[in-house]
């Protein structure tokens, strides 16, 4: 989820955007405001035309909550696991070991 921070601002004269908006990420689920990236869950529907349901969510709990709760009757697009050194520590690898050995 994201909330604008400034406004798109334009020429009064030609009307040309002279300064685009600013965003502000927020995690779907607590509502924690991420700078780094996020952990992306897809939940697809089976019925033709319907909107998929895509989740930016802020750590691995975060994650398996939203996993608890969301209904599915076709399948789920799971976050990447990643080892990446520059990923926040709630966003790691090792994080999701952590978490699922609870």
């Amino acid at each position: 989820m994201y909330k604008e921070k400034t406004k798109e601002e334009h020429c009064k004269t030609c009307k040309q955007v002279t300064k685009q908006p600013e965003f502000t990420f927020y995690c779907d689920n607590c509502e924690k405001e991420m700078d780094d990236g996020s952990l992306d869950l897809t939940v697809f529907k089976k019925k033709y035309n319907t909107e998929n349901k895509r989740y930016e969510l802020c750590s691995w709990k975060c994650v398996f909550e939203v996993l608890k709760k969301v209904k599915c009757n076709y399948f789920i697009s799971l976050p990447l696991l990643t080892y990446d050194k520059d990923k926040p520590l709630e966003q790691s690898a090792e994080a999701f070991f952590k978490f699922i050995k609870k």
